[in-house]
């Protein structure tokens, strides 16, 4: 399927799954029916050193794995 994964400065990563539906993204609609993008899932696993968080985030090319590398000096999989 198509997915989207988005690291940030804040040790998260979030995932976007955009074969949910019709639209790329769920919608969530606040009081000012402003829609917001929501993640499927986000995953948590970095330790934000330096004001960094997740520096690169990458899927494996023939399992269904997901590595990013962090400004922590560590490298996770998320299964």
């Amino acid at each position: 399927g198509d997915n989207v994964i988005c690291g940030g400065y804040d040790c998260k990563l979030a995932w976007f799954d955009l074969d949910l539906s019709t639209k790329p993204y769920k919608l969530l609609r606040d009081l000012l029916q402003n829609p917001l993008i929501v993640p499927v899932k986000v995953l948590r696993g970095h330790a934000l050193t330096h004001d960094l968080g997740v520096l690169d985030v990458t899927f494996h090319p023939s399992q269904p794995w997901l590595f990013s590398s962090g400004a922590d000096a560590t490298i996770r999989l998320f299964t």
